[in-house]
């Protein structure tokens, strides 16, 4: 007889740890979209002031996504270790 594999873990998104992973999403994918504002709010001409933000956001943007999957794969493996003690 075959072990049932189990089902991986849900992310539970309602505790503190979930709302920092929304927050830094939110951050995240904002800093994103405003890389792409950058052409419209700095004048044009100004190229090494326009790359300079677009770097700054581009990183914050890479901090705060892998900073939410890191916090994010914590609270799966929270999850799973939690229902396999069940």
């Amino acid at each position: 007889m075959k072990k049932e594999p189990t089902p991986p873990a849900k992310t539970d998104l309602s505790g503190p740890e979930g709302k920092k992973v929304i927050v830094l999403l939110v951050i995240g994918f904002g800093a994103l979209a405003c890389t792409w504002l950058t052409d419209y709010v700095i004048p044009a001409g100004n190229d090494i002031p326009d790359a300079a933000v677009s770097v700054v956001l581009l990183l914050i943007a890479i901090v705060c996504l892998f900073g939410a999957a890191r916090i994010g794969k914590r609270i799966r493996q929270a999850s799973a270790m939690a229902a396999a003690h069940d």
